[in-house]
């Protein structure tokens, strides 16, 4: 049996276009593209997965996903 694949696209990245992140009082910028999370203008944490928004608690918004995933991440590197 022959698999035929779909052509990969490489989409453009797209920069701010979720209008999210900012600076903390010690002048650390995180910022977020089609791709990954980016902390001083490096990119930081990559973007994978889906999230299902049907999962999340009715008071949680975009800006308390990703504190949730911050969270998370700092979690896993103390272990």
């Amino acid at each position: 049996m022959i698999y035929k694949f779909k052509e990969f696209k490489d989409e453009p990245l797209l920069i701010n276009h979720l209008n999210m992140g900012g600076k903390n009082p010690k002048g650390e910028e995180i910022n977020v593209t089609s791709r990954y999370f980016t902390r001083n203008g490096k990119p930081w944490i990559g973007v994978m997965g889906a999230v299902s928004y049907t999962h999340l608690r009715a008071h949680e918004t975009d800006s308390y996903l990703v504190c949730r995933l911050l969270l998370e991440k700092k979690k896993k590197r103390k272990k």
